[in-house]
Parts: structure tokens; sequence; C-alpha cells
């Protein structure tokens, strides 16, 4: 996996991050990879969709209210995009 470009959001109420990557994995090993770490980490998996190949899951941790999605799309290389959220307080 190669990370193409990343970005941190600090705003009043929270915080994020995107990181941009590429992965020599099909979509859809990857997406079931932050899937599963994803669950480990105590986010559950509220919507799983697959659209014309693109793949894309996100959830919520209770405990923190940490929002998190993670797409993935095919290609030479799979593309793949990963949004995580924390509100601050």
């Amino acid at each position: 996996t190669k990370v193409i470009s990343n970005a941190v959001v600090s705003q009043p109420d929270g915080q994020g991050a995107m990181v941009q990557f590429e992965a020599a994995a099909p979509a859809d090993k990857v997406v079931a990879h932050y899937k599963e770490q994803a669950k480990a980490a105590g986010f559950a998996i509220e919507l799983e969709m697959n659209t014309n190949g693109t793949m894309m899951i996100a959830g919520q941790r209770k405990s923190d209210g940490s929002s998190l999605s993670v797409t993935a799309t095919p290609g030479d290389m799979t593309s793949g995009q990963i949004i995580i959220g924390s509100k601050k307080g």
C-alpha cells in the first residue's frame, strides 16, 4: 500500500483526517481488511455499499462518537480513501 496524500482538519467541535492510498490488492480485499481493523477498534459498521465495483463501508464508535468511512475503487491499482473524524469534548 502506498499513501498518496493525507490531510488533517481541526475545528472547534472536532477533528478529522483523510488518507488517500493505492494498493495492489483488489478492492474487496482492501475493504475487508479495514472492516476487520475497524471492528477490532470498536467501530460498528453501519453501511456497506458496492456500486459498479467501488466498495464502501462506514461506521461509528459509540464510546467516543468517532466516525469512519473507507472507500476502494478497482483499477490497475486499487485507489482508496479513509476518512476518520472525532468530536471534542
